[in-house]
């Protein structure tokens, strides 16, 4: 990793580093988990669900930086970074499911997940980030009608996250750092129709409603009069998590015909998404969009 500017250089060896930080990062992970699952048939209709998982894992890091200067001198600037840490997390999985009749079933479950935390490589004088925590409920329903020719499957969510990892940039570089916490609610509903043997349509509608409940150490771009940002530390909280869309629809039509060698399949596809933040900040962001497709696929007897 590192911010070395290369050039031709004079007479033999080629190009060569001109000047510039250069860092060598060597990281390392070790994972050890284990788990397990069972399910409990109540009644024929009644099935209960649980499951714990136990995860351990060592994250280690080496870092050395140097400076390059225009005459190709090196010289140490940070050396002998040697960090490690351990991560140790039970999760588990809660659910429940109850077949209404042969065609549909409804369900509720609680999921807790996480994900480890870990090291700047890229910036390694930032502090290593924590691990953040997922608590998950849903509730959903999945059913099918008319021999099984219609699907309609919908489901309603809710997320808690704690410490959740966000990108950042640092001078051109990534780095990553936790927000406090983060809401996340919504649904989804799912339709698919086969309305004769040959054509089939399906479409889906999500909506997502995704905030930062707690991030007091965010980082702030505050637009300047002659273009572009000045980036520093602000409050987020309340702001809407970024690259989340509260409202996203997809449609999709499928035509079967056979031919007099092999078969054609006509597909035709549409997709909205609503606008979206590109950071935490608010201040980026990305219009709403919507994409159409057609594709053709023939497919020979052999």
């Amino acid at each position: 990793v590192g911010t070395v500017t290369y050039g031709t250089a004079a007479g033999p060896g080629g190009p060569r580093p001109i000047a510039g930080n250069f860092t060598n990062v060597r990281t390392g992970t070790r994972s050890l988990s284990g788990y397990g699952q069972a399910t409990l048939d109540v009644t024929p209709q009644l099935h209960l669900t649980g499951g714990l998982r136990y995860t351990t894992e060592k994250r280690t890091s080496e870092a050395n930086t140097y400076r390059v200067d225009a005459a190709g001198t090196t010289t140490p600037v940070l050396t002998g970074i040697d960090r490690s840490l351990r991560f140790e997390k039970l999760t588990w999985r809660f659910s429940a499911s109850y077949d209404v009749s042969d065609d549909a079933m409804i369900y509720t479950s609680y999921n807790r997940g996480f994900k480890s935390g870990g090291y700047n490589v890229q910036v390694v004088t930032l502090p290593p980030f924590e691990p953040e925590t997922l608590d998950a409920y849903e509730v959903g329903a999945k059913t099918q009608f008319f021999d099984r020719r219609l699907t309609l499957n919908g489901s309603l969510y809710y997320y808690d996250y704690k410490n959740v990892q966000v990108a950042r940039s640092v001078n051109g570089l990534v780095g990553t750092y936790n927000a406090d916490g983060e809401t996340i609610y919504g649904g989804e509903l799912e339709v698919a129709a086969r309305l004769t043997d040959r054509f089939t349509i399906s479409g889906g509608y999500a909506y997502i409603h995704a905030r930062y409940n707690a991030f007091p150490g965010a980082q702030v771009g505050t637009p300047r009069p002659g273009g572009g940002y000045t980036v520093a530390l602000g409050d987020a909280t309340g702001n809407t998590v970024q690259l989340t869309p509260t409202h996203s629809i997809s449609l999709v039509g499928d035509y079967t015909t056979p031919l007099a060698s092999g078969e054609l399949k006509l597909t035709a596809n549409y997709t909205f998404n609503s606008r979206y933040f590109q950071e935490p900040d608010n201040q980026a962001r990305q219009p709403a969009y919507s994409l159409v497709g057609a594709s053709a696929k023939w497919t020979s007897e052999s």
